[in-house]
């Protein structure tokens, strides 16, 4: 989102630049220091209880609305304890523990949300960042791409790839990471500059299978797609919860 940064130094200078501008979420275990330009790019810095800078997050805060029901939440013992990580079903069906798919996605405000324990379904705002990306002008010519390719998948398709099985026994990962395979229609584009930094980034909202979600795209890794164009590849998922819909109820 048109922050490049190459080593620890850089990243506390961003750090220090984005929180002069930043509204602070006192939580436990320290302070978040929001900081969101007017494109739509956000910074979710961590402060611990001495003051030290612990771990950043970054969310674009865009069009996508996606409706889940909240399964899981965990956090990973390998990151900040500030980071968090939601397990959700896209469309829920009425159990709330099944739907169209299972999406996991990390949370930039994870300890900020109210019980989560309690939360049965929600809308979320998913962003897709690419991490490898290719772009297609129209349906024909992402299907022409798939001509020997078995199955095929559909223009509009999400795999959870962060859930599949990492090791020889089968089973699938504790701590399931951010990542997926999509693909999905265009609905809008854009070349953004991030107000921080200056930089460009290119921005698309997507159609996809169970609902919109924003793309950001670094322009290193992909060129701006088209209005109406298929885009498709491997992304990090993060998400913001923006309303409950309901509560688990007591028995």
């Amino acid at each position: 989102m048109g922050m490049p940064v190459e080593n620890d130094e850089q990243i506390f200078e961003l750090a220090q630049a984005a929180a002069e501008e930043s509204t602070t979420h006192e939580i436990v275990g320290g302070v978040y220091l929001h900081w969101q330009c007017a494109t739509g790019v956000e910074l979710w810095m961590q402060i611990d209880h001495e003051n030290d800078l612990i771990g950043m997050a970054a969310h674009f805060n865009g069009k996508s609305r996606v409706r889940v029901g909240v399964a899981a939440h965990f956090q990973r013992p390998d990151e900040s304890p500030l980071d968090g990580v939601l397990y959700c079903w896209v469309e829920p069906q009425e159990d709330f523990e099944s739907g169209e798919y299972p999406i996991v996605f990390n949370s930039p405000d994870f300890l900020t949300l109210d019980d989560l324990d309690g939360v049965q379904e929600a809308v979320a705002q998913i962003t897709a960042f690419a991490s490898r990306l290719d772009v297609f002008a129209d349906e024909a010519a992402y299907f022409a791409s798939q001509a020997d390719a078995q199955p095929q998948l559909a223009a509009e398709s999400f795999i959870p790839v962060g859930l599949f099985p990492s090791d020889d026994d089968g089973e699938p990962p504790e701590h399931p990471e951010s990542v997926a395979m999509i693909s999905g229609r265009v609905l809008e584009s854009a070349t953004k500059r991030n107000s921080l930094t200056g930089k460009p980034y290119h921005h698309a909202w997507i159609a996809t299978f169970g609902g919109t979600f924003d793309v950001v795209i670094d322009p290193e890794v992909g060129e701006l797609p088209p209005v109406d164009g298929i885009v498709s590849g491997l992304f990090f998922v993060s998400g913001r919860l923006t309303r409950i819909i309901s509560r688990k109820t007591e028995p």
